[in-house]
């Protein structure tokens, strides 16, 4: 009987054991499982979707990149350039300041050689002023050496 009823024991213990694994199996193994297939999804999804914005992101940065290569590459074409229109500027500038500066000094050297005609025309002119002068007065005096000495003397001083 003791060992019948063991058997009986443990019969029942091992239907019971079923019976609740089963319920168990029912009511937390399955829908733990279910939560935990669920989240599984979600997080493979988030992935999934992070992977993808992490080559848009990366295909962003690509793209920046190229331009700001081409911006570099443009920056350094317009600065060329505008070294070289200043450049021709400047040459342009000193050509038209060297003309300009040419210009005057053949200006300035025509007047002065016209000033220096006109002094000289009127240095003759006051010499033949001068000698006619001393001529006149040579002639209304009657002169001996001596005197003619005086009288040049006197002019000059005169003129002085």
């Amino acid at each position: 009987m003791l060992n019948e009823l063991s058997i009986n024991v443990v019969l029942y213990m091992v239907v019971v054991f079923l019976v609740f694994a089963f319920f168990l199996w029912i009511l937390m193994i399955r829908p733990a499982k279910k939560a935990i297939d669920a989240r599984n999804a979600a997080i493979k999804e988030e992935l999934d979707g992070l992977d993808a914005e992490k080559k848009e992101l990366e295909a962003k940065i690509a793209e920046a990149k190229a331009k700001s290569e081409e911006l570099d590459a443009n920056k350094a074409k317009i600065l060329e350039q505008t070294q070289q229109e200043g450049l021709k500027q400047k040459s342009e500038i000193i050509a038209a300041g060297r003309a300009e500066a040419n210009k005057m000094i053949e200006e300035a050297k025509a007047r002065l050689g016209s000033e220096r005609q006109k002094a000289v025309i009127q240095m003759k002119d006051q010499i033949a002023d001068l000698a006619t002068e001393l001529a006149s007065k040579i002639a209304s005096k009657k002169i001996d050496a001596a005197n003619e000495k005086l009288l040049v003397e006197q002019f000059f001083s005169g003129l002085k």
